[in-house]
């Protein structure tokens, strides 16, 4: 490898094992955000933080994980200034649900999937995670098994077909023109500037 080459960079891909842990730490941690909850408390209010707080934590998750350095920065500014208005603004925990799941679907097709069906498919799995998890919910009552279902359905986002790092598209394409250059240099230094 010379000074001027790139080395292999970013986090590699979530896997469904990681995805599991991940819906897993979610789900206690946002039950047990709800359970100890003060008493005197809103209800719709603490369902409301609880949501952004979640959501949020998904979001860090994802873009923690993301391959692509490039915007990540700008997409966590943007999930939290929108979440900060919801909040401002008295938002239903409906709402916030539904701003957090728009979120994740954008920072997920931003940042993981380079096709458009793809996207697609992955706002399905993301509206199919969230049925799951209101059937959960009205079914048992239960906020654990609610974010456990929605969770880990979202842990499948990894299976979608043409779901591939980005950054591995565009590092093949720097690396073919980056080598493209290094040998159009040896041939100009040995004086040779045809084939």
């Amino acid at each position: 490898m010379s000074a001027f080459q790139r080395p292999a960079t970013g986090p590699s891909r979530p896997g469904l094992i990681e995805g599991a842990a991940v819906a897993l730490v979610l789900s206690v941690s946002g039950a047990a955000l709800l359970v100890l909850a003060p008493r005197g408390t809103g209800g719709d209010g603490v369902w409301t933080l609880a949501a952004a707080v979640i959501g949020l934590s998904y979001l860090g998750y994802l873009l923690a994980r993301a391959p692509s350095r490039t915007g990540r920065v700008s997409a966590a500014l943007a999930a939290i200034t929108a979440t900060g208005f919801a909040l401002l603004l008295g938002a239903a925990p409906q709402v916030m649900v539904l701003l957090q799941a728009g979120s994740i679907w954008l920072v997920r097709g931003l940042f993981f999937h380079s096709r458009p069906l793809a996207v697609l498919v992955d706002g399905a799995l993301l509206g199919i995670g969230l049925l799951v998890g209101a059937w959960a919910a009205l079914r048992t009552g239960s906020p654990l098994l609610s974010l456990w279902s929605l969770f880990l359905i979202q842990s499948l986002f990894v299976l979608i077909p043409g779901a591939q790092r980005r950054a591995e598209t565009s590092d093949g394409a720097f690396e073919r023109a980056y080598q493209r250059a290094e040998q159009a240099l040896a041939r100009l230094e040995q004086g040779n500037p045809g084939h």
